[in-house]
């Protein structure tokens, strides 16, 4: 028996890092921290897993921008639209089209 991993017919591709965003937005005081800035980087499946299992797509976007960052859930909820939406853009790549979007195409 043949194994595949070393099967050298098989198509190769190789997966490039997407570079980290750093965004930074008015303070946003909480417990004795005040927040300006956030990282977002590569959701891990375990993230989209976890953003998954919301309903809402605003309670999915801050699912995932919490469990990439690391902020406080307090905090995500009151970042700025523009944060989140520029947040949208940078995991777009990363997640599935809604089902609303993907029967309009």
């Amino acid at each position: 028996m043949s194994d595949l991993n070393d099967d050298s017919s098989i198509a190769e591709e190789v997966i490039s890092d997407i570079a980290p965003l750093r965004l930074r937005f008015k303070a946003i005081p909480y417990n004795g921290t005040d927040y300006d800035t956030l990282v977002l980087r590569e959701p891990t499946a375990e993230d989209l897993i976890k953003a998954g299992e919301k309903k809402q797509p605003l309670e999915q976007a801050v699912t995932l921008i919490q469990h990439v960052t690391g902020l406080p859930v307090i905090v995500v909820r009151k970042l700025p639209q523009r944060v989140l939406e520029r947040a949208a853009e940078y995991f777009s790549p990363f997640t599935p089209p809604s089902p609303e979007s993907a029967g309009a195409a």
